[in-house]
């Protein structure tokens, strides 16, 4: 299970994210700060989810989250809300047959706006979307994996 943690309805306590794959959708539980937690609110993501990252692919300063969705071959974006809350899912395409696995973001072209780059099991390579900004991405720039591949622990900023 894959999860991240980080503050998404800005009180300065920290929320967790979390895939849930047996039930096709994403998690979140909003941090009381005394070690306990909310119920979980969930959104579907119409597909297996395998991993989950963070990052403000708006530039609206509200975190969102993206997620691969394994059995679908692409990656969902929810837009935060600010209040721990998010949009229904957006999804951008990983490639035919690609079943993503691992997601990661950062800034792969160095233009400051958040890129997602993210492993295909199925495919055997890696995938770059390059972020415009307001939310959309490039279509997928794939490159392939001469090894086995899983999972992406990130990119160099």
């Amino acid at each position: 299970m894959w999860c991240a943690i980080e503050d998404f309805n800005n009180d300065s306590k920290k929320d967790i994210a979390v895939e849930n794959s047996g039930t096709n959708n994403v998690g979140i539980f909003l941090g009381y700060g005394n070690n306990s937690f909310g119920n979980q609110m969930t959104y579907s993501t119409n597909s297996t989810p395998w991993s989950v990252a963070i990052g403000d692919f708006n530039n609206d300063t509200i975190l969102d989250l993206v997620v691969t969705n394994h059995g679908k071959d692409n990656v969902g974006i929810f837009f935060g809300c600010g209040n721990g809350s998010f949009s229904h899912q957006n999804t951008f395409t990983t490639g035919l047959k690609s079943q993503s696995s691992a997601v990661a973001v950062g800034y792969y072209n160095n233009d400051r706006l958040l890129d997602i780059i993210v492993t295909n099991y199925g495919t055997n390579d890696v995938g770059v979307l390059i972020g415009y900004g307001s939310g959309s991405f490039a279509d997928a720039k794939v490159f392939f994996i001469w090894l086995w591949i899983s999972s992406v622990l990130g990119f160099p900023r």
